[in-house]
């Protein structure tokens, strides 16, 4: 999560944005090199005009965001209650790892409305003591040629406690979409739990779809090859975490080149 210093407020009506009630509104083609903080307490609509760019630091809110035609929007942080909807070739990009839980439940629903809409979603969660974490995630492909991606890795200490479900629905007019789907954990104690379900529910056989998760404890091999190369226990188990979240440390407006 950026610090205070590198984002704009939403809470108020800038040069690239206005209020309508309870409703922002983007101006359309606006690329915003800074993230937007949600400095809000009730319920509230997001509109991304259409072929916008721009981030999005969320610390538990709930809202409904609409992604309009070749808008891509990059969310930070983790939602209580978010709604996404997708216009064409519109983009979601989801990377956060969340260190310390802020809150113990995230819903999320995405809906892939048009051709081409997109969605990459990652999370990386660590849980310790006797923390408890529940998200449920529903993506929702209604269009041809839609894509989505969800990848949630964790790492548990002590008796934490990962619930994760992941319910993705291709309906009969999805012809040419892919769907994927991943969840990998690793247990560091003996009272660690995952209650992981990750499902697919299909209703056109034209697609390309995925799912799978596993579990287990950090590989004795790696451990012991970067132990050979100097690393204490204690080093070669911290590098390997790191390395296990990096996907989700990345920036992802970042464009190749870049």
């Amino acid at each position: 999560m950026p610090s205070d210093r590198s984002i704009v407020a939403l809470g108020q009506n800038p040069s690239w944005g206005h209020w309508e009630q309870h409703v922002f509104y983007v101006h359309p083609g606006t690329k915003l090199d800074v993230p937007i903080a949600i400095n809000l307490t009730e319920p509230f609509e997001l509109h991304v005009g259409a072929g916008s760019c721009l981030s999005l630091c969320d610390r538990g809110h709930e809202w409904v965001c609409y992604i309009e035609q070749e808008a891509r929007l990059c969310h930070l942080g983790i939602a209580e209650k978010a709604h996404f909807i997708l216009e064409e070739h519109a983009a979601l990009i989801h990377k956060n790892v969340l260190q310390e839980p802020r809150l113990d439940t995230s819903e999320i629903q995405i809906d892939l409305m048009q051709p081409e809409a997109c969605v990459d979603w990652g999370d990386g969660i660590c849980l310790r003591k006797t923390e408890n974490y529940r998200q449920s995630l529903k993506i929702e492909h209604f269009a041809p040629r839609t894509h989505s991606e969800c990848c949630l890795k964790s790492i548990l200490y002590d008796q934490g406690h990962l619930n994760f479900t992941c319910d993705v629905f291709i309906h009969e007019n999805a012809a040419q979409s892919t769907a994927h789907q991943k969840n990998l954990n690793h247990i560091l104690s003996s009272q660690g739990q995952v209650t992981a379900l990750p499902r697919l529910h299909i209703f056109n056989k034209a697609i390309e779809a995925s799912h799978g998760t596993a579990t287990q404890p950090i590989p004795e091999e790696t451990l012991f090859y970067l132990q050979s190369r100097g690393l204490s226990l204690q080093q070669a188990e911290q590098l390997y975490l790191e390395s296990f979240f990096q996907d989700f440390y990345a920036n992802p407006l970042r464009t190749d080149g870049e």
